[in-house]
């Protein structure tokens, strides 16, 4: 008889960083973005680049679309304190970067990235952009 290992005991977790871009080279302030570079790491390696422009009813770049994305790690210019409070209470780590977007990158690999507690700005709680006024912790797809 032999052992048979399942394909998680043979491979490292998967991480998923969105990096917030104003631009697709740019790195942008949470709040001001309107599209990311959701990046997916295989054992520590690249696997894939996906830029995500949510456009319309879709809501911008908020916690609950990130969760749904399965985003482990947010890498931005800057972000309100009341949104990184909402991203910490889910666990997901958030740095400041204001290199292009190869360095930033390999920064990340090289866990160079700082944490954006020194980096956070003050907002009023609304998000930004939006035709209708709602709180950040009720922006995401779908319903509450």
């Amino acid at each position: 008889m032999h052992e048979e290992k399942g394909c998680c005991q043979n491979h490292e977790k998967i991480v998923k960083v969105a990096v917030v871009l104003n631009d697709q080279r740019t790195i942008e302030a949470y709040h001001q973005a309107s599209q990311f570079l959701l990046l997916t790491f295989d054992n520590g390696v690249l696997d894939r680049q996906d830029l995500i422009r949510p456009e319309g009813e879709e809501k911008k770049l908020c916690r609950r679309f990130m969760l749904s994305l399965g985003v482990h790690a947010i890498v931005t210019l800057s972000m309100s304190k009341h949104t990184y409070e909402k991203y910490k209470t889910c666990n997901i780590s958030v740095f400041h970067s204001n290199q292009d977007l190869a360095n930033t990158v390999t920064d990340y690999l090289a866990e160079k990235l700082k944490s954006i507690d020194d980096f956070l700005v003050d907002l009023d709680d609304t998000c930004q952009g939006h035709s209708h006024e709602h709180q950040t912790d009720e922006c995401y797809h779908g319903k509450k």
